[in-house]
């Protein structure tokens, strides 16, 4: 700002200042000149305003001993300016026209200082810079209380309803998606218009230009650009072409040989969906596989409203009969507690691990006083004859009543077997632990007959489906209220917990142990190491060859020949694969697995045909 003693001519040039920067004044524009961002005008342009608006700059002209005007009027003020500083002579840094271009764009992004003898001179086909900063607008205050605000919306970002998070989701994938694929397509069609004419046709030539303004990268749409000056021969010679081509063939051949199959693309490009919907916060299906979801809530609580009015409008008799199975279970479990062996240390003490390995009694005792069925939310009346029972629920992997006293029975059965196999036989009795297997498991390999350290746990036993050479570590629990199919050579770290089963996410519904419960089958490959303390929930597939990381919660599938880790587990590498074996080619373990089928001789036991159904 000039000093308050300046002289008049002084004031009048600083309001013609103002006005070229104001509304109606010249265009300016943004630039870079070392580093800092400048406002810059076009010379032209200002000798222009100057010519079209005599009246504002006639009394700012000085030195010149008579009235100017035109051009001579616009060159006394340029060089005013230029003296004053208040503006500064530069030039564009690039001197040669865009790609696809034929003239050099009006407002340069870099700029460049010109010599001392240059910039003392105003050049009307110049470019200036505005040195001196103009009084603060009140939009400046508005955008700076704006900024808080919007850092602030950016980090409640997590409590954004859903909607604005699949929106944002969806609009930022489209958007990348799109410059993608419009970068792509870019390279592609200059390739092959260059090997096949030695000329390269660019689409949108500018639009990975920083010195051209955002108004300009659209234009123009296509150019075509032949070979540059000084170029060798080869360059553009025919055999170079063609040897270019042969060599991206090559490099398609191999990428296309050597790339997983389609549906192996769509599941990584699932889970990465996934994950970005993890990150989001968002309800999806890995939510709603963890905690049961919605349609099988909603079917959970069918059943069990169902089976509420059914024990509500139950007779004398039908409550006759669920009171003597009631002091039937009660009876199972009292001798259950009996022989807990010399220890004192009754099978119910197994559940402090898991509250689906306790005994499940129907709750017939409230506050030590006699409640009538259908008074208790979630107790059900027996079912009647001809109707499927909820042993075949369970083996169909429908939703099932766990307090049925046929499923409590099996329950009881598998205590006895697991105190055995824990507790009474001595560690180096095979034969007798070989029986308890036999009688315990579903169906494994009598060739190669699994080994399980004890303590080992699971609900029934019969729903639980080894290959050959399993072995499983200390402490593993198989809450195999639904299938679990492992294949051959399959390692279990301490503590590995599998868990097919799973309850109502709706506590209405869920009714705490006398709700409906579901579950989902649990198929493990070939070739599989789970490492201590990794918990895999329902409906989980892992392929063969993969590693489960100790610690990891698996909730969702895990592809063959990979390692996983974390909580949720996530993919950390991929393992090469066996010679001759594909992506896609392991699906047929799994088939065998799911199918229950394994190698050599296999041991199983019959449940009215549990085994042999599953």
């Amino acid at each position: 700002m000039p000093p308050k003693d300046a002289p008049p001519f002084q004031d009048e040039l600083m309001k013609v200042a103002e006005a070229l920067r104001s509304k109606g004044g010249i265009e300016c524009r943004s630039g870079v000149l070392g580093g800092e961002r400048v406002e810059l005008f076009r010379a032209k342009d200002f000798v222009r305003w100057v010519q079209a608006h005599p009246e504002k700059c006639a009394p700012a002209a000085t030195g010149a001993g008579k009235p100017l005007e035109g051009v001579e009027l616009a060159k006394n003020l340029g060089q005013q300016l230029l003296r004053r500083r208040l503006a500064l002579q530069v030039d564009r840094l690039n001197k040669k026209p865009m790609p696809g271009g034929k003239r050099l764009v009006k407002f340069p992004r870099k700029l460049t200082l010109l010599p001392p003898e240059q910039a003392s001179t105003f050049a009307e086909e110049g470019f200036l810079v505005w040195l001196y900063e103009r009084p603060t607008s009140a939009w400046t205050y508005v955008w700076t209380a704006l900024i808080p605000l919007v850092v602030l919306g950016a980090c409640m970002f997590p409590l954004a309803p859903n909607w604005m998070k699949v929106g944002v989701f969806y609009l930022s994938a489209g958007l990348l998606m799109f410059l993608l694929g419009m970068l792509l397509l870019r390279g592609v069609v200059a390739a092959v218009t260059w090997i096949a004419s030695g000329r390269t046709l660019w689409l949108l030539p500018t639009i990975l230009a920083e010195d051209v303004p955002i108004r300009q990268l659209l234009k123009p749409l296509v150019s075509f650009e032949g070979p540059s000056e000084g170029s060798s021969k080869w360059a553009n010679h025919p055999l170079t072409r063609a040897g270019v081509a042969v060599a991206m063939g090559a490099v398609l051949y191999v990428l296309h040989s050597h790339s997983p199959g389609t549906a192996a693309i769509t599941t990584e490009a699932g889970r990465y969906k996934d994950d970005l919907m993890d990150w989001l916060g968002l309800q999806r299906d890995g939510y709603e596989r963890i905690g049961n979801g919605s349609a099988a809530a909603n079917a959970t609580a069918a059943a069990a409203s169902a089976g509420n009015a059914t024990a509500e409008t139950a007779g004398p008799e039908e409550a006759a009969a669920w009171g003597a199975d009631e002091e039937d279970v009660a009876a199972d479990a009292a001798a259950l507690d009996e022989d807990g062996g010399e220890d004192g240390q009754g099978f119910t003490s197994v559940s402090t691990r898991s509250t689906a390995l306790r005994p499940c009694l129907p709750q017939s005792h409230t506050r030590n006083r006699m409640i009538p069925p259908g008074h208790v939310a979630g107790i059900r009346a027996p079912v009647a004859a001809g109707d499927t029972s909820h042993k075949e629920k369970l083996l169909r992997c429908e939703p099932y009543d766990a307090c049925d006293p046929e499923l409590v029975d099996d329950r009881i059965k598998c205590r006895k077997l697991l105190h055995q196999l824990n507790t009474a036989l001595p560690y180096d009795d095979g034969a007798g632990r070989a029986a308890v297997l036999q009688d315990l498991l579903g169906s494994y390999d009598k060739e190669a007959p699994p080994w399980i350290e004890p303590p080992f746990f699971c609900d029934f036993g019969y729903n639980i489906h080894l290959g050959s050479n399993f072995y499983c570590n200390f402490n593993c629990v198989f809450l195999d209220c639904g299938p679990i199919r492992i294949g051959d050579r399959v390692l279990l770290g301490p503590a590995v917990q599998l868990y097919p089963v799973g309850h109502d996410i709706d506590p209405a519904a869920r009714s705490g142990v006398h709700g409906l419960e579901h579950a989902k089958p649990i198929v493990i490959g070939d070739d599989v190491w789970i490492g201590g303390g990794a918990i895999v929930m329902q409906g989980i597939t892992i392929g063969t060859g993969s590693t489960v990381a100790a610690g990891a919660v698996v909730t969702k599938d895990v592809e063959p020949y990979t390692v996983v880790a974390g909580s949720p587990a996530r993919l950390i590498r991929r393992l090469p694969r066996p010679d001759g074996d594909k992506p896609g080619t392991a699906s047929a373990t799994l088939t065998a697995a799911t199918d229950g089928t394994t190698g050599g001789g296999v041991a199983s036991r019959g449940h009215n045909g549990a085994a042999g159904s599953q």
